[in-house]
């Protein structure tokens, strides 16, 4: 993740919380994928990230529309 990223996040957590869950919060979200290929540079796990977040997030939709349409 980008160092300004990071400081962002720091400040919005409380200073009781750990850098270890700080971090993985860091690695999960979007801003710090996004960074990687806005700069150009093209990793697997970048396009594994944005691939697997538009999945669920057209199957969470199948689903509600499924359960939708059951009603």
């Amino acid at each position: 993740a980008s160092d300004v990223y990071k400081r962002q996040l720091l400040n919005s957590f409380p200073e009781w919380i750990p850098q270890l869950i700080i971090d993985a919060f860091s690695a999960l979200g979007f801003l710090s994928h996004f960074d990687s290929i806005s700069k150009g540079v093209l990793d697997v796990r970048d396009i594994l990230y944005f691939i697997l977040f538009i999945m669920s997030w057209l199957l969470s939709s199948a689903i509600v529309i499924e359960m939708k349409k059951a009603n």
